[in-house]
């Protein structure tokens, strides 16, 4: 089965799988003029994460750690900063 949902002119196509998940989680609630509406309720399969990330495993060794520091930390280590990060005179 395949079937095509329009949501504001736009066409989504979705599996047999999908829609039935989908109509599964439907609500109806009522709209700001009154009027009732169905809408989707959560959709995310439930569940705990394993274990906790680690990025010093993910990175094997020194050159890859800083490397990644230095690229999510880039507002202490960039001379390159823009909008309010911007400084007229260094710290």
């Amino acid at each position: 089965m395949y079937v095509e949902k329009v949501v504001c002119f736009f066409t989504i196509p979705m599996n047999e799988k999908e829609f039935s998940t989908m109509s599964e989680t439907r609500e109806k609630r009522k709209r700001f003029d009154g009027e009732e509406v169905e809408i989707l309720g959560p959709t995310y399969e439930q569940g705990v994460p394993e274990a906790a990330g680690n990025w010093r495993e993910k990175n094997r060794d020194r050159k890859e750690m800083l490397r990644y520091l230095q690229t999510s930390l880039r507002y202490w280590y960039c001379d390159d900063s823009f909008g309010s990060e911007k400084r007229r005179t260094p710290a």
